[in-house]
């Protein structure tokens, strides 16, 4: 996954960075740190795995299941 096709499943999820930082399975207790895995992914300048990749990809065809809302304080 590019990160322009990574932006782009970001977007369509609606969720700020740091809650779809959660929604991909990324944990701390530091939102800015959440941020920051998208944004550097969005940005080039970190990998994209393709575990990751395939779930952005999941979230942009399908949406961020429902039963992830717990894990991001109910913002889905």
């Amino acid at each position: 996954m590019t990160p322009a096709q990574f932006r782009a499943a970001w977007e369509a999820s609606g969720l700020s960075q740091a809650d779809f930082a959660l929604a991909l399975g990324y944990q701390s207790d530091n939102r800015d740190r959440l941020r920051t895995q998208v944004n550097d992914m969005v940005n080039g300048r970190k990998p994209i795995s393709p575990q990751v990749g395939r779930l952005a990809e999941m979230f942009r065809r399908h949406g961020v299941p429902a039963d992830f809302r717990p894990a991001i304080g109910g913002r889905v």
